[in-house]
């Protein structure tokens, strides 16, 4: 059998449908293998069946192989032609020499076999004989061995039988316990009685309702163990209707009725009958739904409807419900307060009742506006409302309309309701200025912080490392020059302590203080604090600032921004090149755009962009780095509504780009 037909899907599914490869042995298929090898005096005698893969022994005997590749199996060799397969010699073959289980039992000279072929014609495997020698076999053997492989049939067509008899078996028990789960599981109480009105099944949805197990009710007059006298003439009255119209036909009566439960307790009922012809009779499924919660419920909705009524015709509070086209349907006396207008207003719209009034109709027309939005959206319209009473006091009021949509997504009512929100805007607009005032102290000390912590920083490490070198230093001269470095590093962080002083005693005021800064003295004293960092790390200097180069800007904020970017374009800088900053600027109108670049590390734009001017994010290894400068520097230009963008490539440098906003100089 070549690999084409082994792998026939039918073949395959053919074979599968026995579920016979790799199952256990059996003494029938056994007994089958010892008479082929007794009757045609061979040693070797094995069933096998092919697979796609292999050649799998299901009863095997003088052999100890369970299975072979189906390449290198006999059964491979046989073209369908002849009614079996025979090898008298098989050292003759070279095609077999190579076979793993010649190599097992290189004695082998002999082999027949008979294909086990269905009636659809489908080759399932064969029933084999082997012998130590090379010989012939009788056309009596073969059909003996013929014989045998009908039997082989004869058990995979009853084992067939019993696999579908137990898969009936597995579905009738699943239907079965289908059945019983929904009959055990249903929502409804589920009951059958017969003819005589005798309980056959009762649920446990039932012995919920009446409080009576099944094992109580079963075999009981259904009519006395829920209803009472009356209620179960009432019953029977509706079972022989039902029954009047013909039980054989297929169709049910649904009636409500009261039962009561074990205790006796009035149960509302749904009660739905049906019939069905059985082998010992008619039997009736009753189906019952207790709908006591339900009616208690309406009538506990009833209540509710009144208690709501009363509540919201005594709220302090505007309700008022409009059909589709802005009338009034209903309005509470908070509303309007005269009975009269109040009925009035019934039908009318919101213009119609100004007009009454002889007031402006001016509100009226803005309601309709937020009126049909809320229509067209189906969604919440909120609004303020401000006005002025008969009193000649100004109100206002937070008013709001709510569609009410029906079961086709249309809007057929509108509730709105008008709440005085005049004292919570007042108090609103205190809070706000006190907001306003405590938000400018926290500023205030949150600026003294954060810059004492960092614009400090630089002219200290300055003086450090100049105090390390006139330690160091063995000459006078280089120490004297030393010395005379640290004065204006010493003047600069003296600068720079008093603006902090003198931060702590600005008013109180919601404005921060803003000054005219000559760009070029700014940029002056933050180089004059920088000198050491400058000279040590040979910094050099381009400026390109226009003829009026004044900024109005918060002197201590011009500082610190010149500070941290200077700062940090030397701290970054690259070692394969002298670091070269250069400063520029800009005028437009009523704004100066402020340039600061270098040559420096540069920053990975497109890997950190989210993250530069955030808190605590750096971008190099420094020891010195505490990723503060960029936030502050950030949060400094913005405070006074500015902008500050970077550009900036890898290994390359970086410009930064402040744009000063408010300067008609």
């Amino acid at each position: 059998m070549d690999r084409d037909r082994a792998c026939d899907p039918k073949r395959l599914n053919a074979l599968s449908q026995f579920q016979i490869m790799d199952s256990e042995s059996e003494k029938e298929f056994d007994d089958i293998v010892k008479l082929a090898a007794e009757y045609t005096e061979c040693p070797i005698a094995y069933i096998s069946f092919v697979d796609d893969k292999r050649s799998w022994f299901k009863a095997r005997i003088g052999i100890d192989v369970n299975e072979v590749s189906m390449e290198h199996s006999f059964c491979a060799q046989y073209t369908g032609v002849d009614p079996y397969l025979l090898i008298n010699d098989i050292d003759s073959k070279s095609e077999y020499k190579n076979f793993p289980i010649l190599k097992q039992y290189p004695n082998l000279k002999f082999y027949a076999g008979i294909p086990i072929i269905t009636v659809d014609g489908y080759m399932l495997g064969f029933l084999s004989v082997m012998d130590n020698k090379s010989r012939e076999i009788s056309d009596v053997q073969l059909k003996f061995m013929g014989l045998l492989r009908d039997q082989v049939l004869n058990l995979l067509r009853l084992n067939l039988k019993a696999i579908n008899i137990e898969k009936l078996r597995q579905e009738s028990a699943r239907k079965s316990v289908h059945l019983r789960n929904l009959f055990n599981y249903s929502i409804d109480g589920v009951m059958i009685f017969d003819s005589d009105f005798k309980v056959i099944e009762w649920n446990p949805v039932l012995e919920n309702i009446f409080q009576i197990k099944s094992v109580d009710a079963t075999g009981k007059m259904f009519l006395d163990l829920i209803f009472d006298g009356q209620q179960a003439r009432e019953f029977e009255k509706n079972v022989e209707t039902f029954m009047a119209g013909g039980y054989k036909t297929q169709g049910n009566v649904v009636f409500e009725q009261s039962g009561k439960d074990r205790a006796g307790n009035i149960k509302y009922l749904s009660i739905g009958v049906s019939s069905f012809i059985g082998q010992r009779g008619q039997y009736f499924p009753c189906f019952i739904s207790d709908r006591t919660e339900y009616i208690s419920a309406q009538k506990e909705i009833a209540n509710q409807k009144r208690f709501y009524e009363t509540v919201i015709n005594n709220i302090p509070t505007d309700i008022v419900v409009f059909d589709r086209n802005h009338r009034y349907v209903f309005v509470n006396p908070e509303g309007i307060k005269n009975p009269e207008l109040r009925a009035f207003a019934i039908g009318k719209d919101d213009i119609e009742y100004a007009k009454h009034l002889n007031r402006s109709i001016e509100p009226a027309l803005q309601r309709r506006k937020f009126f049909n939005e809320a229509i067209e959206t189906k969604h919440q319209i909120g609004w303020e409302e401000s006005a002025y009473g008969l009193d000649g006091q100004s109100y206002t009021k937070l008013r709001r309309f709510f569609p009410i949509v029906d079961e086709n997504n249309e809007v057929n009512l509108v509730i709105g309701y008008g709440l005085d929100i005049s004292d919570r805007k007042r108090l609103e607009e205190e809070q706000k200025s006190l907001m306003e005032k405590l938000s400018y102290q926290n500023l205030q000390l949150s600026d003294f912080c954060n810059i004492i912590s960092h614009n400090l920083r630089a002219p200290l490490v300055s003086m450090t490392m100049l105090t390390e070198f006139i330690h160091t230093a063995e000459d006078q001269e280089e120490q004297k020059l030393l010395v005379s470095k640290l004065d204006p590093v010493l003047n600069s962080l003296n600068e720079t302590f008093d603006e902090l002083v003198n931060s702590l005693q600005i008013q109180q005021d919601t404005k921060i203080p803003v000054e005219k800064n000559d760009l070029h003295d700014s940029i002056q004293r933050v180089l004059n604090a920088m000198d050491f960092d400058i000279l040590h790390n040979n910094v050099k200097f381009e400026f390109e600032i226009e003829s009026t180069p004044i900024i109005s800007f918060p002197v201590k904020y011009m500082n610190s921004i010149l500070q941290n970017l200077i700062s940090n374009a030397i701290k970054y800088r690259s070692l394969e090149r002298d670091p070269i900053i250069k400063i520029s600027s800009k005028k437009f109108e009523d704004e100066i755009e402020l340039y600061v670049s270098d040559n420096g590390l540069g920053i990975d734009i497109n890997r950190y962009k989210d993250q530069i001017f955030k808190i605590g994010k750096i971008f190099h290894r420094h020891p010195n780095a505490k990723g503060f400068g960029l936030f502050m520097t950030k949060a400094q230009v913005e405070a006074m509504g500015g902008k500050i963008e970077i550009d900036s490539k890898i290994n390359e440098g970086t410009t930064f780009k402040i744009t000063f906003i408010d300067q008609q100089i």
